[in-house]
């Protein structure tokens, strides 16, 4: 899961030219937790209309904590973003 926010930070700084992945990818210490509200705060800066994730069923449930914190993290994402957040994955995401 902290994978797919550091991919957020780098997708952001490709498409619109900015420095965040450097800013808040580069410090192991910060968890899933503390870049949850980081990558609100830059959708918001960015008038972000929506958020997609697309390949939801790559994310592996073991090395993530399994399905219980997996929903939670989603949890959090859709309750700190002022925006939605679409996961678009194949069939085999449904046992994820």
């Amino acid at each position: 899961m902290r994978g797919l926010c550091l991919n957020f930070f780098q997708a952001v700084d490709e498409i619109v030219g900015t420095r965040y992945y450097p800013k808040f990818g580069n410090n192991r210490r910060r968890s899933v937790d503390e870049l949850l509200p980081e990558m609100a705060n830059v959708a918001a800066v960015l008038g972000l209309g929506v958020l997609v994730i697309d390949e939801i069923q790559r994310l592996n449930e073991a090395s993530s904590g399994g399905a219980a914190k997996m929903l939670n993290f989603f949890g959090q994402m859709v309750n700190q973003f002022s925006v939605p957040v679409v996961l678009v994955g194949t069939f085999k995401a449904n046992t994820v």
